[in-house]
């Protein structure tokens, strides 16, 4: 297994990213035994906003979860990254309150541990 760190660019706006780790497999798949930590990066006109969250899979392991918190007005968002190989140029969606839809491509992969 290895921990591997993944930049993904919003593909409408280039000022915003998601920047998360992932734990994966020797084929490179997403372990969905472990939830991981990330944030939404939003570098806009007004300053730069972070927004942490934890990511793990549901319990029927088809999309990924990204948990905000209690307080947040976006408590939870899904993604679709269990079905997506996980190459820089690949692209999935970010399902926000199940109603707003963003396409985001991953930019850069890095790996931390193996």
């Amino acid at each position: 297994m290895k921990l591997i760190r993944v930049k993904a660019d919003y593909t409408e706006n280039k000022r915003e990213f998601i920047l998360f780790t992932l734990l994966t497999d020797r084929e490179n798949k997403i372990v969905t035994d472990w939830e991981m930590f990330g944030y939404v990066v939003d570098a806009g006109e007004d300053g730069l906003y972070t927004y942490p969250f934890v990511i793990k899979a549901t319990h029927k392991k088809e999309v990924m979860t990204l948990q905000y918190g209690a307080d947040s007005e976006y408590a939870m968002d899904r993604v679709n990254l269990i079905q997506k190989e996980l190459k820089v140029g690949e692209y999935f969606t970010r399902w926000v309150n199940n109603t707003d839809e963003y396409t985001y491509v991953i930019s850069n992969i890095e790996e931390i541990i193996r």
